[in-house]
């Protein structure tokens, strides 16, 4: 106003906004004395069920849940797991969070059958977290629990026995 001029070149000016290294992180990687990270986290739980049961795995969204988000998730036989790929029907998709959105679920389908395993594992594992999130916790636990079905003497211990008889 008052017949003063903008410059040309310098009419404009960039803010930057840095980050003070608090908020409702979803952890601390550096330790305790190094600023949080408060950028948004997706963690999965662990789950255990008897063989034939459907589980159903939580993935839950930490920080900042303004933005719609994706990540990817799929089961998986990890080293150290000892499920077979007839225990249970594979799965795998994506997630995605809605704004404001803070968990989201799937499922997994689990086979009954007749021998004694005992308890198998598979592994759930998340990958590809999408507008600047993390994976904070990327791999969930399925516990298939032995149900104790099966054929033999007693119908609800499926355990392998051998006996012995008598003879005179």
């Amino acid at each position: 106003t008052g017949g003063a001029v903008i410059s040309a070149t310098a009419g404009t000016g960039t803010g930057t906004i840095l980050d003070d290294g608090t908020g409702p992180g979803p952890f601390d990687p550096n330790g305790p004395d190094a600023p949080d990270d408060d950028r948004t986290g997706f963690s999965v739980n662990d789950v255990e069920i008897s063989e034939g049961g459907l589980m159903t795995f939580t993935v839950s969204r930490s920080g900042d849940a303004a933005d719609e988000q994706t990540v990817d998730f799929a089961t998986a036989i990890a080293a150290g797991d000892s499920a077979e790929v007839d225990d249970f029907t594979g799965n795998s998709g994506t997630l995605t969070f809605a704004a404001g959105e803070t968990s989201k679920t799937f499922t997994v389908q689990t086979s009954a059958d007749d021998t004694y395993e005992g308890a198998e594992t598979f592994s759930v594992n998340l990958s590809n977290a999408t507008n600047g999130s993390q994976i904070v916790d990327g791999t969930g636990v399925g516990t298939i629990l032995d149900d104790g079905t099966g054929p033999g003497p007693n119908p609800d211990d499926d355990t392998t026995s051998f006996s012995i008889g008598d003879v005179s």
